[in-house]
């Protein structure tokens, strides 16, 4: 797989979806979302993009 193709499908593509979850929780249910959900919740998605880059490390190095 390019390069690019594995930037947007293992970066940021998941990131832009991240994000629209999150602005649309926040607006949407702010009232019912507390501060450490919210923590929990960037914390949980930084592992797991973590994750994502040891495994596709490969694929995502400019190297060839």
């Amino acid at each position: 797989m390019r390069r690019t193709r594995a930037l947007t499908m293992y970066l940021i593509v998941p990131c832009l979806l991240y994000a629209a979850a999150f602005v649309i929780v926040v607006t949407q249910f702010s009232a019912v979302v507390e501060t450490s959900t919210l923590r929990q919740s960037h914390t949980v998605f930084a592992a797991i993009i973590a994750v994502v880059l040891l495994v596709k490390r490969d694929e995502l190095s400019a190297e060839r």
